[in-house]
């Protein structure tokens, strides 16, 4: 090469002067060709090192190429000198950083180039094997062994996360009906983290389960473990205590009842069995077993065996049902009676009856019991001058308490002269009810003193049990007692007398005077034809009369007179006989005050 001078207005190219030149490129080498990332996980960055190292002596200039769009789908490098001056005889470090995306075996181009030198940029090999998280179960497998059915058991599982990046997870059985459950179903661990996940057992037969318990690890590698278990015991299941169903204190000859779910909680059909349970008879002087039913009379035995019945007895229950059965009690004896009942059962098709329950049945009868303010109530009517009988009505008050420990509904009924102002009571345990027990004397129409006796009956609602008052009226009028209603005279000869006499009393409570009436004034002779025709009669016919005065043929001493309480005293009656005929007269007799 030539260095030619032009002069201005003289000419072009006077002088030439030769150039010589030499030019040198810096030697650089890369360490290491490849870089190599042996566990790059997932969205993790990872870092190696990348030397450029410069031989010469000469400066050299590095720039990095950017990584193509197309690439970063798999991953994405970067690194901390874009570009950059190597000293002479020095080695430049550049840090390289990678984030994998996609799980897979990652080859990614990393170009270096040197400035000035027309040789091809250095190519850098990125080589990752991409992976997910890594997890580790400590367990590798989960035996429940032999436990019992219809009952929650629990197992833990040791879970690890061996990575540095967090690990997303779901857990579930093989079977979907399966008896083993994971209580926790999905979660997050987190890099290098731990957690314990308890795998819940309920057998619901007893016989042996098998299931696999799945482990899926988002973008990492699945993993099962095996479980197994085996049931033992029943799969029928009562929320309440079947050993025993108490009734409680109830009333006699009413029905009652209490009902009790069952359910057949295992995966085959089973039948139930109840049966009666006989005690065993004891020998004489042999004590009482506690077992058996308590019974007032030895005798009762074969009575009070249907004090309790079970509805239905028998039945089939397919699997996952169940059924109410109901207790049922009635007794009409009195006293605390126990009775014991067996459940039985029978599994598919097995005809072995194993026994599920032995259960007992008791309850105290009683009587439906009231007290009453009084068991005997007097009512008592004296008869008062110019006083009106009929509003004279007595009454008393009378109270009913309930006495016994359970509610009772019952009426009442009284026929007259009694009545009430209250028919129907209902009463909890402890309460009274107060009425009125109302008597008429007036209901007494032949005015003769005397009582007048009834029951108040108690009757209680469904159940044959009778209370009763004894109710006493009392009418007290003034009243004379005679010894006698009929005075008969006989046969006397005619033109003769004959007397008789009785006693009379004052019965009533107060003193009073009395006077005798007849009630026919006259006396008609009754005339025949004999008595006219005969010739030896002819006196008797001149003396004859039609009409004779009651007064003529009989006679009363005393006619009147009077009368203490209780004071009695002798009438005489007195019959003339002057008519040859039978007479009849009625007598009435008058008292007042």
């Amino acid at each position: 090469m030539n260095l030619k001078i032009d002069i201005l207005n003289v000419g072009e190219g006077l002088y030439s002067i030769p150039i010589f030149a030499e030019s040198f490129v810096p030697t650089v080498r890369v360490y290491p060709s490849e870089l190599i990332f042996e566990e790059a996980f997932l969205r993790h960055k990872e870092e190696r090192e990348l030397k450029l190292i410069n031989e010469s002596d000469l400066p050299a200039k590095f720039e990095v190429a950017a990584q193509s769009k197309e690439s970063e789908i798999l991953a994405v490098y970067s690194v901390n000198k874009q570009s950059g001056v190597i000293p002479p005889n020095r080695e430049e470090t550049i840090k390289v950083t990678l984030e994998t995306r996609k799980l897979r075996e990652i080859r990614l181009p990393l170009s270096v180039h040197i400035v000035g030198n027309t040789n091809l940029p250095f190519v850098i090999n990125i080589i990752a094997n991409s992976k997910g998280p890594i997890v580790e179960i400590v367990e590798k497998e989960l035996d429940f062994g032999h436990i019992e059915v219809l009952k929650d058991w629990t197992k833990t599982l040791r879970v690890k996360n061996k990575s540095p990046i967090k690990a997303d997870f779901h857990v579930f059985t093989k079977n979907r009906n399966s008896v083993f459950k994971p209580l926790k179903k999905q979660g997050v661990l987190e890099d290098f983290g731990s957690i314990d996940i308890q795998v819940l057992c309920t057998p619901d037969d007893n016989v042996t389960f098998t299931d696999t318990l799945h482990f899926v690890i988002k973008e990492g590698i699945d993993m099962d473990i095996p479980l197994k278990a085996k049931g033992v015991g029943t799969t029928i299941y009562c929320k309440e205590d079947l050993k025993l169903v108490p009734f409680g204190l109830q009333y006699t000859f009413k029905y009652d009842h209490k009902e009790i779910f069952v359910e057949n909680k295992g995966r085959r059909p089973q039948r139930l069995v109840w049966l009666p349970k006989k005690p065993e008879k004891k020998k004489d002087g042999a004590k009482q077993d506690p077992k058996q039913p308590i019974r007032e009379n030895p005798n009762q035995e074969e009575e009070l065996d249907n004090t309790y019945t079970i509805v239905p007895d028998s039945v089939t229950l397919p699997p996952k049902t169940g059924i109410m059965f109901q207790f049922r009690a009635y007794s009409n004896k009195k006293g605390t009676i126990t009775e014991y009942y067996q459940l039985f059962h029978q599994i598919g098709n097995d005809r072995k009856q194993n026994l599920l329950y032995d259960t007992v049945l008791t309850g105290e009868f009683v009587d439906p019991t009231l007290s009453f303010s009084e068991n005997k109530m007097h009512f008592k009517y004296t008869w008062q001058k110019d006083s009106e009988v009929a509003a004279n009505l007595i009454t008393k008050e009378f109270s009913i308490t309930n006495v016994s420990q359970l509610p009772t509904n019952f009426s009442l009924k009284v026929l007259p002269p009694f009545s009430i102002s209250k028919d129907h009571f209902s009463l909890i345990p402890g309460r009274s009810s107060t009425l009125t027990i109302s008597f008429d004397p007036s209901l007494k129409a032949d005015r003769v003193s005397g009582l007048s006796k009834n029951k108040l009956q108690v009757v209680h609602l469904d159940h044959p049990h009778r209370d009763y008052i004894n109710l006493v009226g009392e009418v007290c009028f003034p009243n004379l007692k005679l010894e006698t209603n009929l005075i008969n005279f006989g046969s006397i000869m005619s033109e003769t007398s004959k007397t008789t006499a009785f006693h009379v009393q004052n019965v009533g409570e107060m003193p009073l005077s009395y006077q005798w009436y007849f009630l026919d004034d006259h006396i008609f002779r009754e005339k025949t034809p004999e008595d006219l025709s005969d010739p030896f009669n002819k006196p008797l016919r001149k003396k004859a009369k039609d009409v004779y005065s009651v007064n003529e043929i009989f006679d009363i001493l005393p006619m009147s007179g009077d009368l203490a309480p209780g004071e009695s005293e002798t009438v005489e009656f007195v019959y003339n006989a002057l008519l040859n005929q039978k007479v009849k007269v009625i007598y009435q007799v008058l008292f007042f005050f």
